[in-house]
């Protein structure tokens, strides 16, 4: 495990089998970005409602949108689209590709929080974030300016949650999954930070999760403290002191979805066994 050494946690959300083939049959982002979603077959009767709390969700179908149309995301870099777990996905390329969503800091999580995706990581050896938001990844950084949250796969290819809230001074609270998942193969990954039962969780497809405990200080809201609006970013975060990206993916990412709030452990199970995922 890389340098960063995160700890147990565990959280997820899932999706059941594919709707897409394992080619990659990529899509430039530039060509399709401005346009309406995919027309993906998704079956009623095989697909279940988004359990309750759900605040956003990029699936990917060839666009950047909020499903919910409330925090479109903006295409960066080299994004382009690829099959994904359910119709397409987003495809990014390592270098400089990004979806950057202006959410005004309205998903700055002031208590618990779930955060889900499809994952299709390749062995790259590399760190590189599923979602990034970082309170100091505007123009400056302001002391005391601390909120964080990635969920990250880290180079030894073992997913993680890690999390810091708006205390002045605070320190990283992190989560690891026991099991590195760099195969080039589909993955469900979610994080959670859970409040009421004082854990942050990791899970990985239907597996146990990583848990890490948190008190204090880590309980406490994760809020804009600068004045300055910080993106949030799926396949890559900001760096602190300005907007130049950092932990860049090279994988596949598909829906993407954000929860005000700690998803159960059944709840994901049963998102992981449904075959048609979260009905559009």
């Amino acid at each position: 495990m890389g340098q960063r050494g995160v700890v147990g946690c565990a959280l997820a959300l899932v999706f059941g089998p594919a709707c897409g083939g394992n080619n990659t049959n990529l899509v430039d982002a530039s060509s399709i970005d401005a346009g309406g979603d995919a027309n993906v077959a998704f079956d009623a009767a095989s697909c279940v409602p988004a359990p309750a709390g759900l605040t956003g969700r990029w699936r990917g179908e060839g666009n950047t949108k909020d499903s919910l149309g409330a925090y479109d995301g903006v295409a960066q870099g080299g994004l382009t689209y690829g099959t994904g777990r359910f119709g397409m996905a987003f495809h990014f390329d390592g270098t400089d590709a990004a979806v950057s969503i202006d959410d005004g800091d309205a998903l700055w999580p002031t208590g618990s929080f779930t955060v889900v995706a499809w994952v299709k990581p390749p062995n790259s050896g590399k760190y590189e974030a599923i979602v990034g938001k970082n309170e100091c990844g505007g123009a400056t950084c302001p002391t005391g300016t601390s909120a964080h949250v990635e969920l990250y796969i880290e180079d030894g290819g073992f997913p993680y949650l890690r999390v810091r809230t708006s205390e002045t001074g605070a320190a990283y609270h992190s989560a690891v999954y026991g099991t590195a998942i760099n195969d080039d193969q589909w993955h469900m990954v979610a994080g959670v930070r859970d409040v009421t039962g004082g854990n942050l969780l990791v899970y990985v497809d239907d597996k146990a999760p990583g848990m890490q405990a948190i008190t204090g200080e880590a309980l406490l809201p994760l809020k804009n403290t600068d004045g300055e609006i910080d993106p949030m970013l799926i396949g890559a975060n900001t760096g602190d002191n300005g907007t130049k990206l950092v932990d860049l993916s090279s994988a596949l990412i598909d829906e993407v979805a954000v929860f005000d709030r700690a998803l159960t452990q059944q709840e994901l199970a049963t998102l992981y066994a449904t075959v048609g995922g979260i009905c559009p």
